[in-house]
């Protein structure tokens, strides 16, 4: 028995994070340093790319228009895998901030590649 539940132990701590790598193994990897291209939204606004709500931009003095971020390239400086995906930490490659407030924003990279609101 506690044969059976140490090789169970060992089984599940190396199978474990194979599946947490990588979510959808057509998607290519991203590292630190990358740059991605931020497209047009899904719909009316971003759905994946985790902007502030507009009333909180407002409200902190920021301008919030989002046309003026189609084909606009980012670097990524954080690479965080978790259950539900690879969130990436992007900033703009050109030093500006988002909306003149936002050093950085949060990107939730298999659901953004897959509606095509980034891309390589």
């Amino acid at each position: 028995m506690v044969k059976k539940v140490s090789m169970f132990a060992i089984i599940a701590m190396f199978a474990i994070p194979m599946f947490a790598m990588n979510t959808n193994p057509d998607l290519p990897v991203v590292t630190v340093g990358d740059e991605v291209t931020i497209n047009t939204p899904s719909s009316v606004e971003f759905q994946h790319i985790k902007f502030p709500k507009r009333n909180l931009m407002l409200k902190a003095g920021a301008i919030p228009t989002f046309s003026g971020l189609h084909g606009e390239t980012v670097r990524v400086t954080d690479v965080q895998t978790t259950d539900n995906g690879t969130v990436l930490t992007v900033e703009r490659k050109n030093g500006n901030k988002f909306f003149n407030k936002y050093k950085s924003v949060k990107v939730h990279y298999d659901k953004a590649m897959e509606t095509g609101e980034i891309s390589f």
